[in-house]
């Protein structure tokens, strides 16, 4: 099944979904959001007008499950979310489309330490020029709040090959089905 079939057709009846657990690196990835609730905006889809200060990394080389705190055969699935730069109905085609599965537990083990959470890519064109800045804060210093909330999960790329199993419940019957492609 497509994962756009399965977005049209299974996931609005869903009740509970499970996701199977995957072998190797996988682009997991963990959401950040600001410290301070009045900090200004600085990622390109945050504004005063309309604030999101949420953003996601993800390690450049994937990461196993077991780094995102993930050991079991099936995890649940707390959420289906579009990347935060297409919230709001934004529109920022350069990053390409995105879902990402998020899972229940899981968290990032390592603290994005010695990688930078915050990409410079993703900023606003005129703070750019603190690229050098942002990375050096990164490599030494540890997300804040971590060890308390974390919102983490299998990001999925429109165009990257995908193949993994989901766990559906639907009105009380237990379905699986494997998911190969976006569309």
């Amino acid at each position: 099944m497509t994962l756009d079939t399965f977005r049209r057709t299974v996931l609005p009846a869903a009740e509970r979904i499970e996701m199977a657990a995957l072998e190797g690196r996988q682009p997991f990835v963990a959401l950040t959001s600001a410290v301070h609730a009045d900090a200004r905006p600085i990622m390109q889809w945050d504004t005063l007008d309309q604030r999101n200060p949420v953003a996601w990394y993800c390690y450049r080389r994937c990461s196993l499950a077991s780094a995102f705190n993930l050991t079991v055969s099936f995890y649940e699935l707390m959420a289906v979310i579009l990347p935060p730069w297409a919230w709001a109905g934004r529109s920022h085609p350069q990053y390409g489309d995105h879902l990402a599965f998020l899972l229940k537990d899981a968290r990032d083990l390592c603290g994005c330490e010695g990688h930078c959470a915050l990409f410079p890519v993703n900023l606003k064109s005129a703070l750019r020029e603190f690229r050098s800045t942002i990375e050096a804060y990164s490599q030494e210093n540890a997300l804040a709040g971590l060890e308390k909330n974390s919102v983490a999960g299998l990001a999925l790329t429109k165009g990257h090959p995908c193949k993994f199993d989901l766990r559906v419940t639907i009105d009380g019957q237990v379905g699986t089905y494997r998911i190969e492609r976006w569309d």
